[in-house]
């Protein structure tokens, strides 16, 4: 229970961090505390902690630099005090309500569900949490070196994780500074940020006029998955963080597109900046969703339909006809069905692999949930036929990029060795699985929308 409490008190100090740093910012706007404060606060509170012990480890100054943020706290205190007050005694009581069934749903997962001793995986106690380890026994700022750096360098530990992001070894480092040698309170921590997240989602349906039902359908779909409850107690992984912050990505772009402010860019920004810190393909999220921002502006219906007929044609040419190459101005471009040059900016070596099977059992087959994903054409369907307000065409084209982008890295290149030992395919798919079931929820959303009339959906 100590374990317990402790990460709820860390829930609750994020969410003072992440409002004070949006009160800071929004001083002098209109922006509304109470809507200030229910901005995706306490990731907005983990993004100032994580960025700041990573610059306190790059200056190799003491962690008690920290202290620099209790102002921060301070200024949060108001607009968190605000919104409580407006649930319970002012007009969004039942938004009140939605948080309580929420935080009974995870407790009950906490107490009665969730295994007494966490899973941890023999790469993570070897790599993401041991690196928490040799900062307390060996000092923050010490050099992380992979074998070959070890053995060319006279300084520094080797660590078999030194090249990937430190974002969650960060967190497992906060709690073992305050004390938790074992990891007690991040067994905690991992299922009450993902309900956290589940209320953030169920919060954001109810302003748009989502029924009860709906809502319990969305909760259902992000609480019942096996996959998700698995990399909910398998400590050390982040793919469910990847998930998590790639919604939370998402959302704040939506934001932005409906209103673009200081306080809903920095957001934006702070958002965006958590994927790298968890994972490596983080920078290929961030990528996709500024490319989707970019070219959701001419990707009207008639254009979409235009380039699913290109994309056709180009896949059709580049696998059915017999061996062709194509290079110009001394092959410093070069594109083929092997291998595509694009000077000394851009160079991929193609290695078209049939892992059809895999993929489908990653899809449908390996503990996933699989009836879930018989709604892509839905979705898909939707992006292609619907005209979409701006904010809402964004995350579709992301969406739509991002799991192109997942298709062709598993077929057409090396990354297919992860699809066929299933080490990867269905964890890149867990990254993605969040953010379709927002778009699943919106095509019910909108469809319940246009039933009453909503001019803003229009079909062919």
């Amino acid at each position: 229970m100590m374990g317990l409490g402790f990460s709820m008190l860390f829930l609750l100090l994020l969410s003072l961090l992440g409002a004070g740093v949006l009160r800071l910012c929004s001083m002098g706007s209109t922006h509304s505390q109470s809507d200030l404060a229910l901005n995706m606060v306490g990731f907005v509170g983990m993004a100032v902690v994580l960025h700041t012990l990573n610059l306190i480890q790059f200056l190799a100054v003491s962690p008690m630099w920290m202290g620099v943020l209790l102002p921060l706290l301070w200024l949060g205190v108001k607009p968190v005090q605000q919104v409580f007050q407006q649930w319970t005694w002012g007009d969004k009581r039942s938004e009140w309500q939605l948080f309580i069934l929420v935080l009974l749903a995870f407790l009950s997962y906490d107490l009665m569900i969730k295994p007494q001793l966490p899973i941890v995986a023999w790469d993570s106690w070897l790599g993401w949490e041991l690196k928490a380890k040799i900062w307390m026994s060996h000092g923050f700022s010490v050099p992380l070196l992979d074998a070959t750096q070890w053995l060319n360098q006279k300084e520094g530990i080797y660590n078999v994780t030194a090249h990937y992001p430190d974002g969650l070894p960060l967190l497992y480092y906060i709690f073992q500074y305050l004390g938790d040698s074992q990891n007690t309170v991040m067994g905690h921590v991992y299922p009450l940020i993902y309900f956290w997240l589940v209320f953030l989602f169920l919060l954001r349906l109810k302003r748009a006029q989502a029924d009860w039902l709906l809502l319990l359908l969305s909760f259902v779909l992000l609480t019942g998955m096996p996959l998700v409850n698995s990399h909910i107690n398998l400590q050390g992984y982040a793919d469910v963080w990847m998930a998590m912050v790639l919604l939370m990505s998402v959302f704040a772009l939506s934001d932005w597109n409906q209103n673009p402010t200081i306080t809903s860019a920095l957001v934006l920004v702070l958002m965006l900046s958590l994927l790298p810190l968890f994972k490596t393909e983080g920078w290929v999220w961030m990528s996709l969703l500024l490319l989707a921002q970019m070219v959701s502006k001419f990707l009207i219906r008639r254009h979409r339909i235009i380039l699913l007929g290109m994309v056709t044609v180009f896949l059709a040419v580049w696998l059915l006809l017999d061996s062709w190459s194509f290079s110009w101005a001394a092959r410093s471009v070069v594109i083929s069905q092997s291998h595509v040059k694009l000077g000394h900016f851009f160079e991929l070596s193609m290695m078209p692999a049939d892992v059809t099977k895999e993929m489908i059992a990653g899809l449908f087959l390996q503990n996933n949930w699989g009836l879930l994903w018989y709604f892509m054409p839905l979705v898909f369907c939707f992006w292609l036929c619907v005209k979409h307000p701006k904010h809402q065409q964004v995350t579709q084209t992301f969406f739509v990029m991002s799991f192109a982008a997942f298709l062709f890295l598993f077929f057409f290149t090396d990354a297919a060795q992860w699809a066929e030992n299933y080490t990867a395919v269905n964890r890149v798919v867990l990254q993605l699985t969040a953010v379709f079931i927002y778009l699943l929820v919106q095509v019910f959303l909108n469809w319940q929308q246009k039933r009453a009339g909503n001019p803003a959906l229009n079909t062919f």
